[in-house]
């Protein structure tokens, strides 16, 4: 069932509930593999709450264990011919294609979402750069 967030504070319980739910429940999970430490020098390195990422992690990848299927190279083409947002998936199929160039991505590994999100957190390109 799938609850329709209607109003501010909805919107706040029910992220609090899911930030609360993950660091209760999976946090140990990850500090028992080691991977907490990770989590604490990016919290450091740029000023964001480690608990937030854990959770963003977990929601969208469930901390790592499906990061998607989709070839991004072939999802962005489909969604550049799209003319209702072509701009900015044409902008994003370029920046992938700069990504693979500069080799900071492995054109070997580059499998997503259907929409063109890419890593542990589902960032658009865009971001990466």
């Amino acid at each position: 069932m799938q609850a329709k967030l209607t109003s501010k504070n909805e919107m706040k319980r029910f992220r609090n509930n899911i930030v609360r739910y993950l660091i209760l429940n999976l946090k140990p999970t990850l500090e028992a593999l080691h991977c907490i430490d990770i989590f604490v020098s990016i919290s450091k390195e740029f000023s964001v709450d480690k608990n937030l990422l854990l959770s963003l992690m977990g929601i969208e990848t469930n901390f790592g264990n499906y990061l998607g299927k989709m070839d991004i190279v072939s999802s962005l083409a489909t969604l550049s011919y799209d003319k209702r947002r072509s701009e900015f998936f044409t902008s994003e199929l370029i920046t992938l294609l700069i990504l693979f160039d500069n080799g900071i991505i492995n054109p070997n590994n580059y499998l997503g979402s259907w929409a063109g999100a890419f890593g542990n957190f589902q960032f658009l390109m865009i971001l990466i750069i």
